[in-house]
């Protein structure tokens, strides 16, 4: 690790701590912890990079940690499977049911497909917000 490497690694964690974000730093990378993200800065050959993931446990990816970028694709793929599954369920019993029970069905199905895709809109916003302003520390840190 070089100089600049250290010494912008160094204003960083001074920016993060006075905004009160927990961060660890290894190697040359500063992690923040920002509920449900965590971040990765990392700076190198004069470089910045800049990762995120989603930490499990939560509404997108349940318990999955994953790159937040990944993490539209892998609600996607979920919310079809639970569709086609629960839409398979209801044509195989479709003689059983009452039009009010077909109906409920058919409306939890809806609001559970509408309440991730709200969480997940409310995450990215919330990413792309934070990941703005680690980008204005670090500009502010490497000036």
């Amino acid at each position: 690790m070089n100089n600049y490497e250290l010494i912008n690694i160094e204003k960083l964690s001074e920016t993060l701590h006075m905004f009160d974000l927990t961060s660890k730093q290894n190697d040359g990378v500063i992690i923040i912890d920002y509920k449900p993200f965590e971040f990765e800065i990392k700076f190198q050959n004069e470089k910045i990079y800049l990762k995120s993931k989603i930490i499990g446990w939560n509404f997108v990816t349940d318990f999955i940690k994953m790159d937040f970028e990944k993490s539209l694709r892998y609600l996607l793929v979920k919310l079809s499977i639970y569709i086609i599954v629960a839409f398979f369920l209801i044509s195989i019993n479709q003689p059983s049911f009452t039009p009010l029970v077909l109906f409920a069905l058919i409306t939890f199905i809806l609001i559970t497909v509408l309440f991730q895709l709200t969480y997940y809109l409310h995450y990215r916003i919330k990413h792309e917000h934070f990941k703005k302003n680690i980008m204005d520390w670090v500009m502010r840190s490497v000036k």
